[in-house]
């Protein structure tokens, strides 16, 4: 099977399409599954499909990298799916992308777009939207469609379900008509196993939410509002609902679902989410979706900083915004349990410092690195926090200790792709150049790109052996407990 080289992303049957239906797709480009003639969904069908799918969005797809952003959403990922019931691996990407919506892919993955994020109004919401999509992956949707068609005799290949639900991404009616066409499907037998997974995904996404100490009553509340506010324009119907269609009995069975959960009380909400709404509209430079009337005096303070920081500034007028710096480092300072002020503060600190590097800076250098150290042992496995200690340490010349606290990161946690990736430009700026192949070789091993991964490692050794970096022992060891992996990858390579 050819590999992967269009926008393409394989979302599960049953979960929310993704991408804009502008967009078209050849159904011969499909993700390289290892065998083109795979006909049973076994695990290790459905890992090879996850490496597949992460692949293409790695490669093909606007991912939001804002370790802020992507932290938050893994942090709720997470929670979720440690309640879940299953000891298995979730993935959590976030997708730039303005449309309303969130899907599950093979493997447990599973992404969300920030246009999702800017139209919650609570945390609660988002939650129920990202259980949505975990239970269709612990409920096992996707194989147990292919199983299902499979014992009615009317399919031959698992690409054959691979295909229809790509063109599905961008097109749902047409990836339906493709799902039915090429597996001899009907229509009421079709819309009847949707219906039945979408039903599963509500009830068990809402009993998860409930023990993950979320509100079980956001799920029918977000959907609820979603479909009211386009009841009245066909024309305006957000893509959530497009594939998730909302009736009366549905919304209805989600609360009585809820009503039957044992009563919880619910924690008051951070500011998190407003916080990070503010990012992702700082970002684009559109704050139209800000209640930014509602904002406390702390917000605004945040607010204020990230258009600093978005905004391009001759030395002059960064100098002039020192008083927002200053204001950014009394909530840090009083915050200590919301990071996202600290972090905020280290971006600015790095801002001023690139800009001029006589700024005297070192009262709130010297307070952010106390904040971010023991924020750092509160929370080992922020991303945020990891990379932004790591920022600061490089910034006061602390260049190893810098590497220390990332290369502590890769060992442990979800976020080895990313901390790998950052590894590997902090060495880049050392003129490390066989290290730095060597981290990204690290980061293409975690989404299981393992071509990329033997590119990354073969210039690590060739450049170390042309300027003895020292790293000998780092190769050898990383081609000794990845050889499989990467023979694997080699042999599909000369059969292709």
């Amino acid at each position: 099977m050819k590999r992967f080289r269009q926008a393409t992303l394989a979302i599960m049957i049953g979960s929310l399409a993704a991408i804009n239906s502008s967009s078209a797709i050849a159904l011969d480009n499909l993700p390289d599954l290892g065998a083109p003639d795979l006909v049973e969904y076994d695990r290790q069908t459905e890992e090879r499909l996850g490496r597949a799918f992460t692949e293409s969005l790695m490669t093909q797809f606007d991912l939001q990298e804002d370790p802020e952003i992507l932290n938050y959403i893994r942090q709720i990922g997470y929670k979720i799916a440690g309640n879940s019931g299953q000891n298995r691996n979730f993935d959590f990407y976030v997708i730039r992308n303005n449309t309303i919506n969130a899907f599950a892919g093979p493997n447990g993955v599973i992404g969300v777009h920030t246009g999702l994020i800017e139209t919650v109004h609570s945390e609660s919401e988002l939650a129920s939207v990202i259980a949505h999509e975990i239970a269709h992956v612990t409920q096992q949707h996707l194989s147990r469609t292919y199983e299902y068609n499979s014992t009615q005799g009317s399919i031959t290949s698992f690409a054959t379900l691979l295909a229809a639900v790509l063109v599905g991404i961008y097109n749902p009616n047409a990836g339906m008509a493709a799902l039915m066409g090429g597996m001899g499907m009907n229509m009421q037998d079709q819309l009847k196993n949707s219906r039945q997974h979408e039903q599963e995904a509500d009830n068990v996404g809402i009993q998860i939410l409930h023990e993950s100490g979320y509100d079980p009553h956001a799920m029918g509340d977000f959907f609820g509002r979603l479909a009211k506010s386009s009841q009245f324009n066909a024309h305006q119907v957000p893509e959530i609902l497009r594939t998730h269609p909302v009736t009366l009995s549905r919304l209805a069975a989600a609360e009585n679902r809820a009503q039957v959960m044992p009563p919880l009380k619910v924690p008051v909400e951070s500011n998190d989410l407003i916080l990070i709404k503010m990012r992702i509209a700082a970002e684009k430079e559109d704050f139209s979706k800000l209640e930014i009337k509602s904002l406390t005096a702390s917000e605004q303070c945040y607010l204020h900083n990230l258009q600093e920081l978005n905004r391009k500034q001759t030395e002059k007028q960064l100098r002039q915004s020192r008083a927002q710096l200053d204001c950014l480092l009394r909530e840090a300072s009083e915050n200590t349990m919301q990071p996202l002020y600290n972090t905020l503060l280290i971006e600015r600190i790095k801002q001023f410092k690139e800009r001029n590097s006589n700024a005297d800076l070192k009262q709130p250098i010297s307070e952010a690195l106390k904040l971010i150290s023991y924020q750092q042992e509160l929370w080992p496995n922020n991303l945020a926090v990891q990379l932004r200690h790591a920022q600061l340490l490089e910034l006061t010349g602390e260049y190893q200790k810098a590497m220390q606290v990332l290369a502590d990161g890769s060992e442990k946690g979800h976020n080895q792709y990313q901390i790998n990736n950052y590894l590997a430009q902090f060495a880049r700026e050392q003129n490390k150049e066989a290290l730095a192949n060597y981290y990204q070789a690290r980061a293409q091993v975690f989404v299981g790109n393992y071509a990329r991964a033997r590119h990354f490692i073969d210039e690590a050794k060739r450049i170390n052996n042309q300027r003895n970096e020292g790293i000998d022992k780092q190769i050898d060891f990383f081609n000794a407990k990845y050889t499989q992996n990467l023979q694997e990858n080699d042999q599909k390579e000369v059969i292709q």
